[in-house]
């Protein structure tokens, strides 16, 4: 979590591209904080955009050095496909992986793990958590899925139908938490540390 709310802080999840900008500073600290942590797969801005901001959105990543960029999701068969026209949209834009990646433009509102997920965290106002999810539905499972809200500076969020109209997007991490937990331990004194845990599934 401190990891995620660093990243948005420090502009993390700035546009890769922009290597002129402030951006290219915030990427070398990226760089630097995934080799401290390498249970850190990537970390993603992924913001709302509306039906009629959509062809502008997609030109304007396109410019913005992200080839061939569309809104997309996987279709049964595995295929990337452009997602069909609604209301709302949850795209990868910025993310902490190269522009090559496929991961850039993936709709997380077509996913519907990871749309419950977004909506919990949009409506609760917390972080929400998906343990051991695929990166596509029909997709090999790729660790925790971590989503943060985001709200539009100076809007109103104290009540659900403010946050739904409020939301300016989410902060999306990856993470290897095998790998999060082997550094931790690896880095950590056996005299400081304190460990508790608790069964998801289980009744108090």
């Amino acid at each position: 979590m401190n990891i995620l709310l660093a990243c948005w802080r420090c502009g993390h999840c700035s546009r890769p591209s922009t290597l002129k900008s402030p951006a290219a500073n915030s990427l070398s600290s990226t760089r630097a904080l995934f080799e401290e942590h390498p249970g850190i797969l990537r970390v993603n801005w992924v913001p709302r955009v509306r039906r009629e901001e959509r062809v502008a959105f997609e030109r304007a990543a396109v410019l913005d050095g992200v080839a061939g960029y569309q809104i997309k999701a996987a279709a049964p068969d595995g295929a990337l496909i452009p997602v069909p026209e609604r209301d709302e949209y949850f795209p990868i834009l910025y993310s902490t992986v190269p522009t090559t990646s496929v991961i850039y433009g993936s709709d997380l509102d077509s996913q519907a793990q990871k749309r419950d997920t977004i909506n919990r965290a949009r409506d609760d106002d917390l972080v929400a958590v998906l343990p051991d999810a695929a990166w596509w539905d029909n997709y090999a499972k790729e660790g925790i899925f971590v989503a943060v809200p985001v709200y539009l500076k100076g809007m109103p969020h104290g009540s659900v139908v403010d946050r739904r109209r409020n939301i300016a997007g989410f902060i999306v991490g990856r993470f290897d938490l095998a790998k999060l937990l082997e550094t931790i331990l690896s880095t950590t004194p056996a005299s400081s540390a304190r460990w508790s845990l608790f069964c998801g599934g289980c009744k108090p």
